[in-house]
């Protein structure tokens, strides 16, 4: 299944991301790493990103491009999942963009190292390039199992939960979807994702761009991220205790630092509704 040019299907959700969804998509048309599968998900966009996708469709045969009512990001990655046929699967924001040579580097430390799931380091880019700075938790290729990551990844300090910046075998996604009309939804597949992995491996380079947005979906304290972070800190701890009952020390360090975060976003809420 896994020859020397495998089929890597890219998934873009799209919503209100006009400014930026081009230099992302010249990002993903321009890899070294030919063998793509491009799927454009148009979640509803009411701006000109739907139009800017059916652009590059005709400009480039590999580009596939979906328009829905708008269901929000999770609800844009499943229907993607649902068409997607490549052995691999990488998710890329819309807003964000990738370094030329991500996909070639991602699949080939995977067939080398036989792992499951590819991770790269991620460049942090802001309006104020004062502000950017890199994410890269090792310089060289490194091989764990699913179990030392999930425990690094309660850090918090050396993985992070998003999709994002990882490759995935097509397999770990064949009976999981993501949840839809939750934010954090990354949060809540990551323990399923390594439970079903053996290997992950991580490639010791920056891949990635995070481009930090004000009033992004995350960044813009509501109730609802609230309640949806709540939900999601607490579907990390149940699948923890349930697939890795051996992790108590870093579970116990992931509660805490969580619950500490939701009470800030609860007081920003809070202070948010007083100004009103």
């Amino acid at each position: 299944m896994y020859g020397n040019n495998n089929l890597v299907s890219v998934i873009v959700p799209i919503y209100k991301v006009e400014p930026f969804l081009e230099r992302c998509l010249d990002s993903i048309t321009s890899q070294t790493y030919t063998n793509l599968e491009i799927i454009l998900i148009d979640d509803g966009s009411p701006d000109n990103s739907g139009a800017i996708c059916e652009k590059y469709k005709e400009k480039d045969s590999r580009i596939t491009v979906i328009h829905k009512e708008n269901g929000g990001q999770s609800s844009a990655r499943n229907a993607a999942l649902n068409l997607c046929t490549g052995d691999y699967i990488s998710f890329i924001d819309p807003d964000d963009f990738i370094e030329k040579d991500m996909m070639e580097v991602m699949v080939t430390s995977m067939k080398r190292t036989k792992a499951d799931i590819a991770v790269c380091g991620r460049f942090e880019d802001y309006k104020n390039p004062k502000k950017n700075s890199l994410s890269l938790s090792w310089t060289e290729e490194r091989v764990f199992s699913s179990e030392e990551i999930v425990r690094k990844l309660l850090l918090r300090k050396e993985i992070g939960f998003s999709v994002c910046d990882k490759l995935f075998k097509r397999e770990l996604w064949e009976n999981l979807r993501f949840k839809e009309g939750h934010l954090y939804e990354d949060m809540i597949v990551s323990i399923s994702l390594l439970n079903s992995a053996k290997t992950i491996v991580y490639v010791g380079k920056p891949l990635y761009h995070y481009v930090h947005r004000e009033n992004s979906t995350t960044t813009t304290i509501t109730e609802k991220n609230v309640r949806d972070y709540k939900k999601a800190i607490n579907s990390v701890s149940e699948e923890v205790k349930n697939f890795f009952p051996s992790i108590k020390e870093e579970l116990e360090h992931f509660t805490e630092s969580s619950n500490s975060d939701l009470l800030l976003m609860s007081q920003k809420n809070s202070c948010k509704c007083t100004e009103k």
